[in-house]
């Protein structure tokens, strides 16, 4: 009997270990798609019409069609989801993010406004996501690169429970270590931006693995080649905007746009296919002076996700 219970925990052991050679294949083919609106204004006619994202920027796994706007799922799991947009001057825009034809949340931009949905949904192979208009009557969208969809497959857990049945955790854990992590804030306040060549320099690092940001510069650059996910949120001092752009080495990767509210603010996020040595930050847009609010108030941060 004992010969027998041996014989199986290595025949269990040895599926999980050929399961174990593949994990990192596996979860470089994850699917993930980054896109932002270009068209400007992109107007909303009625009830129906879905938002076309047409600017695709990363396509691993082919979900996502910048024809009808559509993210249809290509494999099952748990994916995480988010949309980003910014309402055209005097312009509502009342939306909801779909999954098949149905609503897994409310969206509400004011004038001139924007706002940002995160969502985890648990979708099937050949399951849809869009973002599509809820009212009848004409609203507009800033296009131009300010309003963004992206979404990404998410099996950290996964992951995790593989490695606890490998009995193999350090192993884990050590890897993931050492994947480039970095997240800083802002603590000088006011701080201001004369020109249209200043970098938002976040000056208190909290977390800084892989050396990749300096805050000297403001600027991360990537220790090692592969998908990142970047987020940076302002936040105007009272009633300045602030013009600023998320810059890949010398390109425009994405526009954001804080509003001259009493202290509004403004968070993106992005998904980057990075090579080693490409550098990410913060610029302002415009020329003129324009101040944002320190004290921790406004932060800078990017992980790692895959090769």
């Amino acid at each position: 009997m004992v010969f027998i219970y041996f014989l199986l925990l290595i025949a269990i052991s040895g599926q999980f270990g050929k399961a174990t050679s593949n994990d990192n294949a596996a979860h470089n083919e994850r699917p993930v798609f980054f896109v932002t609106l270009k068209t400007h204004p992109f107007t909303l006619n009625g009830v129906n019409d879905v938002v076309k994202f047409e600017d695709v920027r990363i396509k691993r796994g082919g979900g996502y069609n910048p024809y009808n706007g559509v993210f249809t799922a290509p494999t099952s799991g748990l994916y995480q989801i988010s949309c980003m947009l910014l309402g055209e001057k005097s312009n509502l825009v009342q939306f909801n993010l779909m999954k098949n034809d149905s609503v897994d949340t409310y969206g509400h931009v004011g004038s001139h406004d924007s706002q940002t949905l995160s969502s985890v949904l648990d979708l099937k192979k050949g399951d849809r996501v869009y973002i599509k208009h809820r009212v009848n009557g004409v609203q507009k969208i800033v296009g131009a690169s300010f309003s963004t969809f992206s979404g990404k497959k998410i099996c950290v857990s996964e992951d995790f429970m593989r490695s606890m049945m490998r009995g193999n955790c350090k192993n884990y854990e050590h890897a993931h270590k050492d994947k480039p992590v970095f997240f800083a804030s802002l603590k000088t306040h006011p701080f201001t931006l004369n020109g249209i060549n200043d970098v938002v320099k976040f000056d208190d690092v909290r977390i800084n693995r892989g050396n990749g940001y300096n805050p000297s510069t403001g600027v991360f650059t990537a220790p090692s080649s592969g998908i990142y996910q970047i987020s940076c949120m302002l936040l105007g001092e009272q009633s300045n905007r602030v013009q600023y752009e998320l810059m890949k080495n010398n390109s425009v990767y994405t526009n954001g746009y804080v509003g001259n509210k009493d202290h509004d603010s403004q968070s993106v996020s992005s998904i980057l296919d990075l090579k080693k040595g490409d550098r990410v930050f913060i610029k302002h847009r415009v020329n003129g002076v324009q101040k944002i609010y320190g004290q921790h108030y406004s932060t800078f941060s990017g992980y790692f996700l895959q090769e």
